[in-house]
């Protein structure tokens, strides 16, 4: 999640999802409050999804798995759509809220594009509680990273389960070192993110990409925090997504 603008929370969500160690993919949920980006980005409906897992969970008064409201993405990433406009995308993520806990117990790891934090949402506050790690994304400006550092000071993070992300982090040492919690670096690639956005591009140059790399660290950190932690055998879904094919 981020605390100010769109430093490209959903961009980091799916390189996440897309390099992370282990056999097992995880299920990316898209918990927007402010309105999902995956049905645009990539030409998806907005169900199957979370409206569909909110529908289930309701009538059977209990969390359920995802299944059955699973999209895939070009290389086989599965994804449970938000829905794109803010109003009900709010009233979606507050329902769902309940459920949130429960997903941490499920059998393959999830990883939640929470958007921007809004102090009153009950599915934030829920996420906040119940997450392995809490990531936040943060530019390298200075009120940005300010935000953050308010936020910690005020406990509405959880300092011990918390990574911040800085884009694009050079210059900006003096800010970071304030932070009480890790701090990680993820450089700029225009190619990456807009393969990651759903543009046409060719995966070939990516090899090299250093915020692929940084990504993939960052995502063997994540699942070495979780309860459960993957095998640390890195599995390629990023080429297949940019290349447009899908897994069976």
């Amino acid at each position: 999640m981020s605390l100010k603008g769109a430093p490209g929370v959903t961009t980091l969500a799916i390189a996440l999802g897309a390099v992370w160690p282990g056999p097992v993919a995880p299920v990316v949920v898209e918990l927007d409050p402010s309105g999902a980006d995956l049905p645009a980005r990539f030409a998806l409906e907005p169900a199957p999804g979370l409206t569909t897992y909110a529908v289930a969970a309701r009538q059977r008064g209990q969390a359920v798995g995802f299944d059955d409201h699973l999209q895939r993405l070009p290389g086989g990433l599965s994804v449970c759509c938000g829905l794109p406009w803010p109003a009900a995308a709010r009233a979606l993520a507050s329902e769902v809220a309940a459920w949130i806990p429960a997903w941490r117990r499920g059998a393959d790891p999830v990883v939640v594009d929470g958007g921007r934090l809004e102090a009153d949402s009950p599915a934030q506050t829920s996420l906040l509680g119940a997450a392995d790690t809490v990531v936040v994304v943060s530019s390298a400006e200075r009120g940005h990273l300010a935000l953050v550092a308010e936020a910690l000071a005020q406990g509405g993070l959880p300092e011990d389960r918390l990574v911040v992300v800085v884009r694009d982090g050079r210059g900006a040492r003096s800010e970071t070192r304030a932070l009480r919690c890790p701090v990680r670096g993820l450089p700029e690639d225009p190619r990456a993110a807009a393969l990651l956005r759903g543009e046409a591009g060719s995966p070939r140059r990516l090899g090299g990409s250093a915020f692929l790399r940084a990504v993939r660290r960052l995502a063997e950190e994540l699942a070495g925090r979780a309860a459960a932690p993957a095998p640390a055998v890195a599995r390629e879904r990023f080429a297949t997504l940019a290349q447009g094919e899908v897994s069976a």
